[in-house]
């Protein structure tokens, strides 16, 4: 058989080493995607490790502004020692840093951690309030989510994400961080929640389900978390088609409540 073999690749060269590029590219994507695979498996891992840990020590505010419709509430929350630790202790390089293939396997899995942490459950409960007091509707506390998130001051670019812990410690954060503290009280609250990658990975924001608000032509309103912007509202460079425009990635996370916002005729009237 090992003489057939090389007889004919011998008569056959060029198709012989097409074929041996061919099998050496395969392997080379499987060792490559088991590595990736396994990497997120030992992320997982030490994700439930830091949002298991139990508050200790003594307890920091944190208090920022929040605009919103024209009023400017306070958020307030307690963040413990051992929370800022655990943030601080995982490994989060990959998460947005890794191929479509599995970084969808990242963002999924570190804002549905996130929405069931502590911490982030406190945040929820202090919007909440802010939302009972004033009466707001759905679509209004999901604004207020919204605008807490774009309230936090924006900060430097690093070799890492933050985890909400250690970026309201810090005090700012950037699209990525941002886009997971926000993506996890609203999946914590029950919205319909996504991520939207966009420009090559060079800016990362959230979309809401909505039947009326749609950004392109994808079944979610745009939900800005670096400047204060309303559900919906996107920046022109994101809505360009063409070799300017790529399209977005976008990644489901969770969450069935939707956003309704104004009906079509409404958004006309208002352009």
């Amino acid at each position: 058989m090992r003489k057939r073999i090389l007889s004919s690749a011998s008569k056959r060269p060029v198709a012989a080493a097409l074929v041996a590029l061919a099998v050496a590219g395969v392997t080379l994507w499987g060792v490559t995607y088991a590595i990736d695979l396994t990497r997120w498996w030992l992320f997982t891992r030490a994700l439930e490790r830091t949002v298991a840990v139990q508050p200790a020590g003594t307890p920091v505010t944190v208090t920022w502004p929040v605009s919103y419709r024209r009023n400017l509430f306070r958020v307030s929350v307690e963040i413990y020692p051992s929370e800022i630790a655990a943030a601080r202790s995982l490994d989060t390089a990959w998460v947005f840093g890794s191929g479509d293939r599995v970084r969808s396997r990242y963002v999924r899995s570190l804002i549905h951690a996130q929405a069931d942490s502590r911490l982030v459950g406190r945040i929820a409960e202090e919007l909440r309030e802010i939302r009972d007091r004033h009466h707001l509707s759905d679509d209004e506390y999901l604004g207020l989510m919204a605008a807490a998130a774009q309230g936090i001051p924006y900060g430097a670019i690093g070799d890492r994400i933050a985890p909400p812990a250690e970026m309201l410690a810090r005090g700012d954060g950037v699209c990525t961080e941002k886009t997971v503290l926000l993506g996890a009280l609203m999946l914590r609250e029950g919205w319909e929640t996504a991520v939207f990658v966009l420009g090559d990975r060079t800016h990362v924001a959230l979309g809401v389900g909505s039947e009326h608000v749609r950004f392109r032509t994808l079944p979610y309103a745009f939900v800005e978390t670096t400047r204060a912007a309303a559900i919906g509202e996107v920046d022109r460079a994101y809505l360009a088609w063409g070799p300017v425009g790529d399209p977005p990635s976008v990644i489901a996370v969770g969450g069935h409540r939707r956003y309704a916002g104004p009906p079509p005729d409404a958004q006309a009237r208002r352009r």
